[in-house]
């Protein structure tokens, strides 16, 4: 999905314009990209270049490259179902309805498990933007999508490419892969819920 260059031991070589051009060159690399981020600090992050096909992007000590065409905007709606569903496309997702008696709940970031009752579908699957917010999963306080990806040390290029899930009204429900939102949690009055798998 995306290449990585580290930059430390580019930035000490004394020949780190042409080892910097070779590395580049099958990314459509210029002389001028290259002058760019030699000229910026090592610590330096959110710097951004673009050529034709890819994007570049400066996070501290990392470059980060990835194809144009894998940050494009994604939409997906999920329909109401009755018992499970599986969406192939943005990425791979199952989603499964249960009595709350019948689950035993996994805690790993790949799977989401929430108050179906709370949620009003249909769903939707879709890049954040800015101005999204929601309330972390064990946090009653609302927090901006912008403000936890800094908390977790998101890079640049991660942040394009994290999906939310949202409800018809669009109401955040998972930050895919990262945090659930505390508002649809199970609690001792949920009767049925929802499980959603990656």
């Amino acid at each position: 999905d995306k290449t990585v260059i580290t930059l430390n031991s580019v930035f000490a070589s004394p020949h780190k314009s042409i080892i910097l051009f070779e590395l580049l060159r099958p990314y459509q690399g210029s002389a001028e990209i290259v002058r760019e981020i030699l000229k910026s600090n090592i610590e330096d992050s959110g710097l951004k270049f673009f050529t034709n096909d890819y994007v570049y992007v400066k996070n501290r000590n990392l470059l980060e490259i990835k194809r144009k065409d894998s940050i494009e905007e994604i939409s997906m709606v999920v329909p109401e179902f009755s018992e499970s569903l599986i969406i192939e496309r943005p990425l791979h997702m199952m989603f499964e309805t249960h009595a709350v008696n019948e689950v035993s709940i996994k805690k790993c970031k790949t799977d989401c498990y929430v108050d179906l009752d709370k949620v009003l579908f249909p769903l939707k699957i879709r890049q954040w933007k800015h101005g999204d917010i929601f309330c972390p999963f064990g946090q009653n306080k609302r927090k901006k999508v912008s403000d936890f990806f800094v908390d977790e040390k998101l890079s640049i290029l991660e942040k394009e490419s994290t999906l939310i899930l949202t409800t018809a009204d669009d109401q955040i429900v998972w930050i895919i892969g990262k945090r659930p939102d505390n508002r649809f949690r199970i609690t001792e009055k949920t009767h049925n819920l929802l499980h959603i798998s990656i």
